[in-house]
């Protein structure tokens, strides 16, 4: 097994790489701005030069064209470089594309440049010109997964929710490796808790091993109580049109808090579960005008409760 760090807070690297423990580190556009990095090059360059361990760095445009071009610049950046490419119809065209051009790894303008022996390492092995490899994100089914790898990749990263205000998982995602055209049976740890099968809406308790039944084209998802979920419509990029409605998704059996991002200036609609009168309230604080849609997860099924137009509400379940 190996282990990758999500992250692109430079102490958190170091950590990992002085416990002897890491083998790769994942960055996005969100991880980039919450550690405050203004030059993204040479803040990539200097993980690359810290971990000496593959590092994905991820594009940030939905035009095909526009992320081979990005694709192959980052690839100059080092050699452990591994480009990052959403898992959409125009990030496969990039996949296929990006896979099969060497390019160079330059290094230009690293601080590490001299005397660098990570550097030395892949040129004495040959390895400074490459086809560079290929991390597919945005992966929410096995369809997808199959796709991107048939493109070219060489990573494929399934989504998985977080409840960065409570500290907690807010999903739980299982992949299943099998070439099986039948059903097969997963066998996997749900931690404790109480969780809701993502694709059943069955309620599941949690600090114990639990097996999932799953078809070809399921991949095994749970989602912890208390997990605030925005489902739709999709917008996998944030400069993507701000949609005009939202669905929200809401998990009843503890209390949790999430945020809704509109645009790269950082305005966002902040929505907090709570319990309230033996059921539970939805308040959504912002400034964003849009119609809300909720739907409850109960356990015996989902509720929806009536749409509003607003830029803040209070949903209510009893």
């Amino acid at each position: 097994m190996d282990f990758y760090l999500d992250t692109a807070q430079l102490d958190e690297i170091r950590a990992a790489t002085e416990w002897g423990v890491l083998r790769g580190v994942t960055t996005n556009p969100s991880h980039m701005a919450k550690a405050g990095v203004r030059d993204m090059r040479s803040h990539i360059q200097e993980i690359c030069w810290t971990a000496d361990v593959p590092t994905s760095v991820e594009v940030v445009t939905t035009d095909a064209g526009e992320m081979v071009t990005q694709a192959q610049d980052y690839a100059t950046w080092s050699p452990n470089v591994v480009v990052k490419l959403p898992t959409i119809p125009a990030g496969l065209k990039a996949m296929a594309r990006v896979t099969k051009t060497p390019v160079t790894a330059l290094c230009t303008g690293c601080a590490h440049f001299d005397g660098c022996p990570i550097r030395a390492r892949f040129a004495a092995a040959g390895k400074l010109e490459r086809t560079p490899e290929v991390n597919s994100t945005l992966i929410f089914t096995a369809n997808q997964a199959m796709l991107a790898l048939a493109a070219g990749a060489s990573y494929v990263s399934p989504f998985v929710g977080r409840l960065d205000a409570v500290g907690e998982d807010g999903m739980l995602v299982a992949p299943v490796f099998s070439e099986s055209r039948k059903p097969v049976a997963r066998n996997l740890y749900l931690p404790a808790g109480e969780w809701f099968d993502f694709w059943t809406g069955e309620r599941v308790t949690g600090g114990a091993y639990v097996t999932r039944v799953c078809e070809l084209d399921t991949i095994p998802l749970y989602v912890r109580v208390g997990t605030i979920l925005p489902l739709g419509p999709e917008r996998p990029f944030i400069d993507d049109e701000i949609p005009d409605e939202l669905t929200v998704d809401v998990y009843t059996g503890g209390e949790g808090m999430a945020q809704v991002v509109w645009d790269a200036g950082g305005n966002a609609s902040t929505l907090h579960l709570q319990r309230s009168r033996g059921g539970w309230k939805l308040d959504v604080e912002g400034d964003r005008v849009v119609t809300w849609s909720v739907r409850w997860h109960t356990g015996t099924g989902i509720v929806e409760a009536e749409s509003k137009r607003v830029a803040s509400a209070s949903f209510l379940y009893a």
